[in-house]
């Protein structure tokens, strides 16, 4: 597989998290191509009378007289730029913008002044550059801001949050000015009465080299450090399943050059990468002798409830090159507390770098970096050292392996008891260590083929008992094999070839799913996360195609849940930030309203006066209810996502006028009003493009075509597929983390899945004969596919038989019956979902029964009731049903 653009996940500079600025007018638009809106073209487009837009990552920019404006989705936001108080006197605006270059629009103020915006592959950026000098005072850059959007405050160096009820939709500021010399500084950003300020401050004014560069962040809100510096090298580590105040954590580490000497910073953040604590100094012990640090490595330790920080320590006065290892722990709280600093050689001018570390489920660690033993220049040898957090106790520093060979980039693994460590030997080979908790050494290589080798990663996945080691190789190109976890560890097999253009992966468990990982084409182009199955074939989507993103990092939460931390360019060679983003790999979308990933209790209650009731979880017994009017009678209730902040909305389709009424925050409000569709139309949203959002979409029977809104572009397509009769079955059929057209004709049985683009063309890709008329239809990821010993993250087509009671399943698509198992009985409606931790079940049998209102869960797919929730009545509607399926 090549590393090539296909899916355009998010981007960043100036853009909002799912909002519209200056709302355009949506017509249905039901013929039309997405084609024109499918990529972004990096260049503005002229307008009537003198004004520019451009489009890119879904949203569409419109520069006129004065101002400009964002077109994303249901939300406004739009910018004036008023002038400049303090330093300077007021200034005037320039009508029009002026496009000075294919990639750049400047309005010209009084003061020499411009106000300038830059195309950019997810957006645009913008900056104001001040000519100077000037005197008395800070200088206060100020625009009017026309929104419907409420920020969370009122004055931040870290920026100001526009948000529609708890949902952030744009984040401006964590603005920097930049002077001729390279000088950086934070900027405060103020907001009162409906004014935007910028404080530029007279004391960096004062000794600043013009012109000075005012660089405002206007984006969603995934930049996890934002600060004016060199943010390099971000290491991400989850506290797993374990919740920290009710949310699932992580700390983000990164090196940074705010601080003087350069030091470890970090962040605890949510999964979505949104602040919990921090900043954070993790490490910055001894800065008082100029000493630095870099490549931070973090691990969660699940036994003490802390994360464990190393960090590459840097002492100038030893000659300047890395020469020593400082270790520090970080509590849930984010505080500190200094561990030591370790020489694994005599002598303070021999080097000491390439340090990774983790943690076994009994609350020991184990660090492992590389040493010059030789004082050659060149690292040669493995040193590692146990560490308790719990008692902040370090053991005695012992040789992995001594050797001569240079090697370099080490890297380890726990099984939960012992540990697996990998480095790259005289760059041609991979060599592995088997440490028992005990501190017995054993080498055990993985298999590889010959090739020029460098940048091992390693991550044991104790669903699978396995251990996974991939490198770059050779072309470029990465390369992975899989080991038992045994101690020492057993090669599985030989290795294989994962991307054949791919640079620097890292990778984490994803539990019975295989591996997240992420990697890049060379040069940190097309970054990428990944999904590698257990058998190393592998489905891939894109951070951002077309930026540099010269380093990353991923970690898993629990089940399909991973978080995606990576270094981002921006235009400065000197200012780096560090984002972050969430990544889910589930083949079948359900309601999850605590974005936990468990399936929720959810059901919709027709009526003059329609009520939802849900509570967060799925549990045994008679779970309490928490409730909101909404809707009525005739509509239809579906599942949307259409923020993407991984909790479903309250949502109706109403046939009668073809609208969608969307309530965002849950609270019995109508937060989005969207026509499109018509009667007789049966709604299917879902995530055709892949960007995290959900589409409105649905598929009209009479002409057998499917209509869909992108969320994010408000493009719409029509794809022709399927007749009068089929009933709509999208799902994600094949991998690659978007919703796929599919029908299944009752008449014949046969199931058709297209695999079609983002021009609206579609060709059938996969079809088979599976279920009979009278069957329902229940696309979901049932067990072990042919490939795997483990659910795949791939939809399988699957029917339930009600007269029997009989789920079906063929799990590979192919109309061969893989399972055939009783649960259920006539009149009973089946729903979809995760309810259970179970390894080997991603979609287990599920029903709820009308006549008691009580859900029925099959855990493990045998045929036997594990869960009984009494939670509806006759005739509500179970909202965890597939898309496309709506009966009460």
């Amino acid at each position: 597989m090549n590393l090539r653009p296909r899916y355009l996940l998010f981007g960043l500079c100036l853009s909002l998290v799912g909002a519209v600025l200056a709302r355009a007018e949506v017509s249905p638009a039901w013929g039309d191509s997405g084609a024109a809106a499918s990529k972004a073209t990096l260049g503005f487009g002229a307008e009537q009378g003198g004004g520019h837009s451009f489009q890119a990552d879904g949203r569409r920019f419109e520069f006129g007289e004065g101002g400009f404006a964002i077109s994303a989705r249901d939300s406004s936001w739009t910018y004036r730029f008023q002038g400049s108080r303090g330093g300077i006197r007021a200034l005037s605006i320039s009508t029009r913008p002026e496009q000075t270059a294919p990639g750049s629009l400047e309005y010209r103020h009084a003061e020499g002044i411009v106000e300038r915006y830059l195309v950019q592959s997810g957006g645009v950026e913008q900056q104001f550059v001040l000519p100077g000098p000037y005197a008395g005072g800070d200088v206060l850059l100020t625009g009017s801001v026309a929104t419907d959007l409420v920020p969370d405050k009122t004055s931040s160096f870290e920026g100001i949050a526009f948000q529609r009820g708890v949902d952030t939709v744009l984040f401006y500021g964590a603005a920097k000015a930049v002077d001729a010399g390279g000088r950086t500084a934070l900027l405060e950003e103020r907001w009162a009465d409906g004014e935007l300020t910028l404080v530029v401050p007279a004391s960096f004014l004062a000794s600043a080299r013009f012109p000075v560069l005012v660089d405002p962040y206007i984006g969603d809100k995934v930049t996890v450090d934002a600060a004016g510096d060199l943010a390099q090298n971000p290491a991400v580590a989850t506290t797993g399943t374990t919740l920290v105040g009710g949310s699932y954590a992580a700390l983000a580490v990164w090196s940074t050059n705010l601080t003087s000497p350069q030091s470890i910073r970090g962040r605890i953040i949510d999964p979505h990468g949104n602040n919990l604590a921090g900043p954070i100094s993790v490490v910055s012990e001894f800065s008082g002798a100029n000493q630095f640090y870099t490549n931070p490595r973090v691990a969660w330790s699940s036994g003490n409830g802390v994360w464990v920080v190393a960090a590459v320590g840097h002492d100038p006065t030893a000659g300047g090159t890395p020469n020593f290892i400082q270790v520090n722990r970080i509590d849930p709280a984010g505080t500190k507390t200094t561990g030591t600093n370790l020489n694994g050689v005599g002598g303070v001018t021999q080097k000491e770098s390439d340090v990774d570390v983790a943690c076994n489920d009994n609350g020991l660690c184990l660090i492992t970096w590389l040493v010059d033993t030789d004082n050659n220049g060149t690292l040669d040898s493995v040193k590692g050292v146990f560490y308790t957090p719990g008692a902040n106790a370090f053991g005695t520093i012992f040789a992995v392996f001594d050797g001569a060979a240079t090697r370099s980039h080490s890297r380890v693994a726990s099984n939960g008891t012992d540990f697996y460590e990998v480095n790259t030997a005289a760059s041609s080979f991979i060599e592995g260590y088997s440490v028992s908790a005990g501190g017995t050494v054993v080498e055990r290589d993985p298999s590889q083929t010959t090739g020029t080798k460098a940048n091992p990663d390693v991550s044991y996945n104790s669903q699978l008992g396995q251990y996974l080691v991939a490198w770059e190789n050779s072309s470029p190109g990465i390369r992975a094999t899989t080991m038992s976890g045994a101690t020492p560890p057993v090669p599985s097999g030989s290795d294989a070839l994962l991307i054949a253009d791919g640079v620097n992966p890292q990778i984490t468990s994803e539990q019975y799913m295989g591996w997240s990982m992420t990697a890049s084409a060379e040069g940190g182009y097309f970054t990428s996360i990944l999904i590698v199955r257990p058998n190393l074939s592998l489905h891939l989507a894109y951070l951002d195609p077309t930026s540099i993103i010269p380093s990353a990092d991923v970690a898993h939460f629990n089940r399909d849940l991973s978080i995606v931390v990576w270094e981002g360019e921006t235009n400065l060679a000197t200012d780096h930030d560090i984002r972050a983003r969430e990544f889910r790999a589930s083949a079948i979308e359900y309601a999850d309203l605590n974005n936990n990933g468990w399936a929720s209790a959810f059901v919709w209650r027709p009526g003059g006066n329609a009520y939802f009731y849900y509570n967060n979880d799925l549990t045994p017994g008679s779970p309490a209810a928490t409730s909101a009017q909404f809707g009525t009678t005739g509509d239809i209730p579906v599942r949307t996502d259409y923020f993407g902040s991984g909790i479903p909305d309250l949502a109706v389709f109403r046939p009668s006028n073809g609208t969608w009424y969307i309530d965002t925050n849950r609270n019995g409000t109508v937060d989005d009003t969207i026509q499109f569709g018509t009667s007789g139309d049966i709604p299917v949203p879902g995530d055709y493009d892949g960007d995290g959002l959900t589409d409105l979409a649905v598929f009209r029977p009479f002409n057998g075509t499917w209509y869909i809104r992108y969320s994010a572009t408000l493009v719409t397509i029509s794809v022709q597929f399927g007749t009068n009769g089929d009933i709509p079955v999208p799902a994600d059929y094949n991998g690659f983390f978007r919703t796929d057209i599919a029908v299944w004709r009752p008449s014949t049985g046969y199931w058709y899945v297209a695999m079609y683009d983002s021009f609206g063309g579609s060709v059938v890709s996969i079809q088979a004969q599976f279920g009979t008329a009278g069957d329902i239809p229940v696309p979901g990821d049932y067990g072990p596919s042919s490939l795997s010993n483990a659910p795949d993250t791939i939809a399988d087509f699957a029917v339930f038989r009600p007269s029997t009671g009989y789920w079906y399943v063929s799990r590979n698509r192919n109309g061969v019956v893989s399972q055939a198992t009783q649960f259920g009985t006539n009149g009973d409606i089946p729903v979809g979902g995760v309810y259970d931790s179970s390894p080997n079940i991603n979609s287990p049998f599920a029903v709820f029964r009308p006549s008691n209102g009580t859900w029925y869960v099959d855990v493990d797919n045998n045929g036997t009731v594990n869960i009984a929730s009494q939670f509806g009545a006759a005739g509500d509607f179970p909202m965890q049903q597939p898309s496309g399926q709506y009966r009460q």
